[in-house]
């Protein structure tokens, strides 16, 4: 459901204002219910700005056993499709994901890339990516990004 991932739209402006490094900053991934995605519509969701806006509906470690952000570090790579703008659009690429050993007990429908300031007040959220509700029950969750030329892990146009 490809069509229901998407980027915030402060985390857009964070990327074309430049407030954002996304090679260099604290960037990770977290979870979240889908209670989240099916709480709004897409347009209210990407309005949101911060971590602290979606807590309610992230995982922890009180809900899920083992459960943790997952910081990307050195995972991510800026790229221009084609080597040319003129696609209308550049990409990360990352290696696909995997939080590991999730303990039984919660659900999990989507997953949120943030800029990690260690404070959720002032994390910016990036983008969303939408994951069919899945069960928790002690095995991984993976994130398999999209092909490159479909905008990789992150298409920002």
């Amino acid at each position: 459901m490809a069509s229901n991932n998407f980027t915030y739209n402060y985390g857009t402006l964070l990327f074309a204002n430049s407030s954002l490094n996304i090679l260099a900053d604290n960037v990770a991934m977290l979870l979240v219910t889908p209670d989240y995605f099916q709480s709004n519509t897409i347009a209210a969701l990407a309005d949101a700005t911060s971590v602290a806006d979606i807590a309610a509906f992230e995982l922890t470690t009180a809900s899920v056993a083992g459960y943790q952000r997952l910081a990307l570090a050195s995972k991510l790579m800026l790229r221009v499709p084609d080597g040319s703008v003129s696609n209308g659009y550049v990409y990360l690429q990352a290696a696909n994901l995997s939080f590991t050993a999730l303990g039984a007990g919660n659900t999990v429908g989507g997953a949120v890339l943030i800029k990690d300031t260690g404070n959720d007040a002032t994390s910016p959220l990036l983008g969303f990516y939408y994951i069919p509700p899945t069960l928790t029950n002690g095995g991984d969750i993976g994130l398999n990004w999209a092909n490159n030329a479909s905008g990789g892990a992150l298409k920002i146009t």
